[in-house]
Formats: C-alpha cells, sequence, structure tokens
C-alpha cells in the first residue's frame, strides 16, 4: 500500500520541482531588457536639462543642483497602464483589418508609459525646475504617437514664471505689473500666454 502513495508523493515533487525550474526560467526572459526603450524614450532618457544647450550665464550663481530621474517599471499601477495599452493596440488592429481600415502596429513597445526627469537649481530668493517628459498614446492607425514635452518654472521672491520650452509660451504669476516682463518674454522670442 505504500507504494501508490509514494509514487503520488514522487509525482508531485516532481511537479514541483518542473513548475519552480519553468517559473524562474520565465521568469527570468520575461524580465525587461535595459534596451527594450524605443528611440524617443532613449533619447528622453538620455536628455540633459535644456538650459544646457543655452549660451553660458554671464555671471555664474552658486546653486543647489538635484537631478530627479524616474523609473516606474516596478510601478503597478504603470505596468497596469502599460498592459492596457498593449492590449488595446492588438484589439485596436483587429477591428481595422476587421473594418479595411488602415493599420499600423507599432514594431516595438515603450518600456515605460511614462516617463519624466527633473533638473531642479535653487538658491536663496529663486528656484528654477526643469523637466523633460514622455508619453505615449495609440492613434487611430494603431501605432503608437510619442510625445516630448520640456518646460521650466522659475519660482522667486517676484512671482512665478512657467514656461513651455516646445512651444515657447510663457506664463506668468506675480505680483508685480506683468508690463515689466513682457519686453523681456518678447525679446528672448517667447509668448506670454497669461499674465496674472
Amino acid at each position: 500500500m505504500l507504494w501508490p502513495r509514494q509514487t503520488v508523493t514522487t509525482t508531485a515533487s516532481m511537479n514541483y520541482i518542473r513548475f519552480t525550474v519553468c517559473a524562474t526560467l520565465a521568469t527570468t526572459l520575461a524580465a525587461p531588457a535595459a534596451h527594450a526603450m524605443t528611440a524617443t524614450e532613449r533619447r528622453v532618457d538620455a536628455a540633459s536639462a535644456p538650459h544646457l544647450a543655452l549660451a553660458a550665464a554671464r555671471k555664474p550663481v552658486p546653486v543647489h543642483y538635484v537631478h530627479l530621474k524616474d523609473d516606474y517599471r516596478d510601478n503597478p499601477m504603470a505596468k497596469t497602464h502599460l498592459a492596457l495599452l498593449k492590449q488595446t493596440v492588438a484589439t485596436c488592429v483587429t477591428a481595422n483589418r476587421r473594418l479595411g481600415r488602415p493599420v499600423h502596429a507599432p514594431a516595438e513597445f515603450p518600456d515605460q508609459y511614462i516617463r519624466n526627469h527633473e533638473f531642479e537649481y535653487a538658491a536663496p530668493n529663486r528656484r528654477i525646475v526643469y523637466t523633460v517628459g514622455y508619453s505615449v498614446e495609440m492613434a487611430d492607425d494603431c501605432s503608437l504617437i510619442e510625445m516630448e514635452k520640456r518646460d521650466a518654472v522659475l519660482t522667486s521672491s517676484k512671482g512665478k514664471c512657467e514656461i513651455d520650452l516646445d512651444s515657447r509660451r510663457v506664463r506668468i504669476e506675480s505680483s508685480r505689473p506683468a508690463g515689466e516682463f513682457l519686453a523681456a518674454i518678447a525679446e528672448a522670442g517667447y509668448t506670454p500666454v497669461e499674465a496674472r
């Protein structure tokens, strides 16, 4: 009578070992590779602060510098959003083919659906934060639209200035009259959107 029980134990042990080995192998193979990023993601990931492309300042100012670089790969909501994006693209491809619409399925998916890098410079009476961001969404033809965003927020005792570096638009919040700033903004080639 012990023989069948031993066979079950041996089979269960073998199944456990097989499961453990398969799970380990699957986890290893499914782990995101470091080079799995799209070209746009790599460009944003390697980006430096946008102001570094400009001419050097006349007079250096000592500041505290902080560079915050995100990593949302282990964030459960980010994983869910990326899985949902992949599922939405698959559904779009199936539906568009069935309906005879154009299909341009992506060759690769981003490693993260959103990225954000902040370059913060702070002095006693002023602070500026440059942000380089990345996001992705799906187009009607099932392709992915990857977007980069660059902006800056300057805060000082005189007020707050939000600058969209892509569209070259500026929003000012200040206790001083906006007219003081408008000439300097126009001279720099930016368009004031709102002054409060």
